[in-house]
């Protein structure tokens, strides 16, 4: 994973734990669990993936933006037992770390992907895709134009209120007080 150029299999289990309809139902499985028991799943490599990272989610106490979703975690714990089941304790530490400096969720699905690696029987890959070239905007690169600026936040709010599909696409599948939020993550994914 490291040596990949790019790589993003932690920023989509996570969105995937926090977000994918189809997995509510693990939420409110590991949602009912004590937080002792969340850690036993988390590192419970024979649980399946979803499973596992909603778990360690979960369990960490870490929330993932400005809702309250997941109650107190044990994060120390958690890292203490993904290091007893195999995870290097630097590993641990440094994520341990990370999840407490950051107060992002991303950082702890590390420990379930290695899980996942080293069940796999095939290699890990990976896929050279060449950089587009740089389109401009009125002499601004687009790459600018994300929700991670203010000219960019705002230009995904005039292209989504201005675009009909994109309108009625927002209007057909996402609640009126999300529309912005979807529309800033969609614009993240299509960049």
């Amino acid at each position: 994973m490291a040596a990949a150029p790019k790589e993003r299999s932690s920023d989509y289990l996570i969105c995937s734990a926090v977000h994918r309809p189809d997995w509510e139902c693990h939420r409110e499985t590991v949602g009912a669990l004590s937080v002792r028991d969340r850690i036993a799943v988390a590192t419970d490599a024979e649980q399946p993936l979803p499973v596992r990272a909603v778990a360690a989610w979960f369990a960490s106490g870490v929330e993932a933006g400005t809702e309250k979703r997941i109650g107190g975690g044990d994060l120390t714990g958690l890292m203490t037992a993904y290091i007893n089941a195999g995870l290097p304790e630097a590993t641990g530490l440094a994520i341990q770390a990370a999840a407490r400096a950051t107060r992002e969720p991303i950082v702890l699905m590390l420990p379930p992907l290695l899980q996942e690696l080293r069940r796999s029987r095939s290699e890990p890959t990976s896929r050279s895709v060449p950089v587009p070239p740089t389109l401009f905007v009125n002499g601004v690169p687009t790459y600018a134009l994300d929700k991670h600026t203010r000219a960019g936040r705002q230009a995904i709010v005039t292209f989504a209120r201005e675009n009909q599909d994109v309108r009625s696409a927002l209007e057909r599948h996402v609640p009126e007080f999300r529309h912005r939020d979807a529309a800033y993550l969609a614009a993240f994914y299509t960049d």
